[in-house]
């Protein structure tokens, strides 16, 4: 794998979980671990509320490095990833505030990055949804290409899982608006392909937004083939980690393994090695770590990570469906989830 795949991953677990982890997917190479360490230590620096200003440090070289970056007003670093780095910024042309996603310069030299970094925002051109974030303009200046989007206040969920107190029935609502926001993406030919915590985000404690289309699978577009592995491994459908045809059916698995971890603060997968246990073993059953939850809970997630595509949901839409049937009929749902 590469070290910015290996990054995908480990950036997801607790801290504590990392060690082993990159102990088995750099497989004693020194070299890849230290570049994956290094890019861990670099978003660990940067805040990942899309809301604030960060507190890290000043940007790197071969950042931009004054405060405007073409028509935009740099206001402060927001986050960090394996591809971009993200700033707040105001557009001077509009006077809108809006989160600019800039392209890493180590990443512009590679045209099949650069070319899924523009591609996330033609994907995101084709989509309107209210659990999708906008995104207002792509373009490139001498500092790299850029994407400006609406900028959210809040966190991602990987961020929320640990530190936002919602109750059972807000999480229930808020997984059903992601689903919605996938079926939606699936029906104009999208599948996204890297759903996982840090990128869905929740807008004012009260909203879902699904974040960075930069891999996704479009209808029309020759980039993408069956054998090339491309996600978020710990997150990865079982058909997505060996390298099979993967479809809409994958993200909704995906996006049953964060309900999953939203829900209990654990990973339905558990093990040293995740995307083994995903592609060979059985996950965990959701009321075996919270017996709270309803029953029924526990079965619509269970169908939505079934092995076998088939027995999956077929569509988002059924089920986020399923999830409000059971905001209409089961009981206690107003208490929190289980501690985190």
């Amino acid at each position: 794998m590469t070290p910015e795949k290996i990054f995908d991953a480990a950036i997801e677990l607790p801290t504590a979980s990392r060690a082993d982890y990159l102990n088995e997917a750099c497989q004693g190479d020194p070299d890849l671990r230290a570049r994956v360490e290094k890019l861990l230590e670099q978003a660990d620096k940067t805040v990942t509320i899309f809301g604030s200003v960060a507190t890290g440090p000043r940007p790197e070289p071969g950042e931009p490095s004054s405060t405007n970056f073409g028509k935009y007003e740099l206001l402060g670093q927001i986050g960090s990833g394996s591809m971009g780095i993200v700033y707040r910024a105001r557009d001077t042309a509009l006077n809108r505030v809006v989160a600019l996603k800039v392209m890493r310069p180590e990443s512009q030299v590679n045209e099949e990055a650069a070319e899924r970094f523009r591609r996330e925002a033609r994907a995101y051109a084709q989509l309107n949804h209210p659990s999708i974030v906008t995104v207002y303009d792509l373009g490139e200046e001498p500092g790299g290409v850029f994407i400006a989007m609406e900028l959210l206040d809040g966190a991602d969920w990987r961020t929320a899982i640990k530190t936002v107190h919602l109750t059972v029935r807000q999480k229930i609502a808020l997984i059903a608006e992601v689903c919605d926001g996938l079926g939606h993406a699936h029906g104009h030919g999208i599948v996204h392909r890297d759903i996982k915590p840090s990128n869905l985000f929740l807008h004012l404690k009260s909203q879902a937004k699904i974040l960075d289309f930069g891999i996704a699978r479009v209808a029309t577009s020759s980039l993408t083939r069956t054998g090339k592995v491309l996600g978020t491994p710990n997150y990865m459908a079982p058909e997505q980690i060996t390298g099979q045809k993967c479809d809409g059916r994958s993200d909704l698995f995906s996006a049953a393994i964060v309900s999953f971890e939203f829900l209990t603060g654990s990973h339905p997968f558990k093990a040293p090695f995740i995307p083994k246990r995903i592609v060979d073993g059985e996950p965990e059953l959701l009321r075996d770590i919270d017996p709270g939850l309803p029953f029924e809970l526990e079965s619509v997630l269970n169908r939505a990570l079934a092995k076998d595509p088939d027995d999956r949901f077929q569509a988002g839409e059924d089920f986020a469906s399923c999830l409000r049937s059971i905001l209409d009929s089961a009981e206690s749902l107003d208490r929190g989830a289980a501690a985190v």
